[in-house]
């Protein structure tokens, strides 16, 4: 297991500003640049073994997969579906939707069905 990395209490994130912004990029990067950084310097520098993912097909999840991948970590996905081919074909469309999938990525996920909810 990952020790959690040891840092510094974060400054509270500022609020949105309330006046009319022209540009969302620059809201963006003001807000992005308050967020607490990770200290990564205690990952493992390479993957030690599979990862369990839920949340794979919704926005975020897509990225998360994708970066795990990119990374090397074999994925154990959490899906709601009747079975691991469609579950596969639910992560391959979300994924293709923000053009982030790879034909090889078919052979790094482990497909789990399953509903979190129920």
């Amino acid at each position: 297991m990952i020790a959690p990395a040891q840092r510094a209490p974060a400054a509270p994130i500022a609020a949105p500003r309330t006046d009319a912004w022209t540009n969302s990029q620059e809201y963006l990067d003001e807000w992005c640049a308050n967020l607490p950084q990770c200290d990564t310097s205690k990952f493992p520098a390479e993957p030690t073994g599979p990862v369990f993912l839920t949340g794979g097909t919704g926005f975020l999840g897509a990225y998360i997969l994708r970066d795990l991948l990119v990374a090397g970590f074999r994925v154990h996905a959490l899906v709601r579906a009747e079975n691991p081919t469609t579950g596969l074909a639910r992560l391959r469309s979300n994924m293709s939707d923000y053009d982030l999938w790879q034909p090889e990525y078919a052979h790094e996920i482990t497909v789990l069905c399953g509903d979190l909810e129920s």
